[in-house]
């Protein structure tokens, strides 16, 4: 989509981007999460666990905005201010992302996320894939903004997780 200017519209969504991220991301690590789970490689889940709607507060209202913007925006932003050629901008934007956002997502001593090194890697290294790939994607097609639609398909993958956990869990 362009604008009467010819120039790229980043102001709305890219759509099939945005759900192709939040599809890809809740198969995968749904069933992956529920492998661990079923092979006792994950925790148990701890007393000290955040209560749902805090949870929700968290994963809905504060996280998929600053993330996207940390994670994401950020290390393209300021990778795309060097002299580095193209490719390489986009090799380190997803070495960097993806990094950040698994780390970001380790529970380590935090007993309100309980997550070992394996499901960091599930939820926060192939969720931080789907997300830079999003913003990838939605960049390079130049249909819509990549921070609202990276943003969105984060906001909808965790409200997906809450709906299951809040029906069956």
């Amino acid at each position: 989509m362009t604008a009467p200017s010819g120039r790229p519209d980043h102001s709305g969504i890219n759509w099939r981007a945005c759900l192709l991220c939040v599809l890809t991301n809740f198969a995968v690590v749904t069933s992956c999460g529920t492998l661990l789970h079923t092979l006792g490689l994950a925790p148990s889940v701890v007393a000290n666990t955040l209560p749902f709607q805090k949870l929700a507060v968290m994963a809905l209202a504060i996280a998929p905005l600053p993330e996207t913007a940390l994670f994401f925006s950020l290390p393209y932003f300021l990778l795309s201010k060097t002299a580095l050629p193209q490719r390489a901008v986009w090799w380190l934007f997803f070495i960097i992302s993806i990094t950040s956002f698994g780390v970001a997502h380790y529970g380590g001593s935090n007993p309100s996320f309980h997550r070992n090194w394996l499901e960091a890697l599930l939820v926060g290294g192939f969720g931080g894939l789907c997300y830079a790939r999003c913003f990838y994607v939605t960049m390079r097609s130049r249909i819509g903004s990549p921070f609202l639609t990276t943003a969105l398909s984060h906001f909808l993958y965790n409200f997906m997780v809450l709906t299951v956990v809040f029906l069956f869990g």
